[in-house]
């Protein structure tokens, strides 16, 4: 809160007091506002002058120390992001290769119980029932070990799954939102661009689901 006894601050905020019981409803309520939006300039201004003669010199210690310390605190992000990237390349590496062995395990161990199985209807039509029994329970059992990615464990280390989403096609976004609005949360308007366009075309533009209007503004010149 503002320090009670400061004559500049009791005054500024007496007079923005006044602001809420202004009613415009006339040319002169309406021309005393615009010199009472005069003093709040000037009185806002030479509070910003007072601020910035106590905060400049911090500003400019603050600026002098992050200029001491962020070129080395940077270069450990920038080292810190290459071990990053390369140690995920590693492990996206390492998982294609094992679930490419896994791959080739699990077609190995199908074939040899394809061939039990077929080893199993041979020998119950030779009637081999105990043996086509025991080829069949030797098929039913038969299933590749996967095994999995094993990483070595550093404390305060470790590596997790991370998804995320690109849109690779807008075009084809926005065509199936059209469709399916209950993802209209993907969507956002561009706000500068419809500013941009209203302040161009004005009551001209004619956009579906777009309301072009006239805000309106009061500029206070000293």
């Amino acid at each position: 809160m503002p320090r009670g006894d400061d004559r500049q601050f009791t005054r500024a905020l007496a007079e923005a007091a006044v602001a809420n019981d202004y009613v415009i409803d006339s040319q002169d309520m309406h021309e005393f506002a615009a010199h009472q939006l005069r003093e709040y300039k000037q009185q806002y201004e030479a509070l910003e002058a007072r601020r910035v003669a106590i905060t400049g010199p911090m500003n400019i210690a603050l600026r002098n120390v992050n200029a001491l310390f962020k070129p080395v605190m940077d270069r450990l992000d920038e080292a810190s992001r290459t071990l990053r990237s390369r140690m995920l390349d590693w492990t996206r590496k390492e998982q294609q290769r094992i679930a490419e062995e896994n791959a080739a395990r699990e077609r190995a161990a199908r074939a040899t119980r394809e061939a039990l199985e077929a080893r199993a209807r041979e020998a119950a039509q030779q009637g081999k029932h105990e043996e086509a029994h025991a080829l069949t329970q030797g098929a039913a059992v038969m299933s590749a070990p996967v095994v999995p990615l094993k990483v070595a464990a550093v404390a305060g280390v470790s590596t997790r799954t991370n998804w995320t989403a690109e849109c690779t096609d807008l075009a084809a976004l926005v065509a199936y939102v059209a469709e399916h609005p209950e993802y209209l949360n993907l969507l956002q308007a561009n706000q500068q661009a419809l500013t941009a366009l209203a302040k161009a075309q004005k009551t001209a533009l004619a956009i579906p689901g777009v309301r072009a209007f006239d805000r309106g503004s009061v500029a206070i010149r000293k």
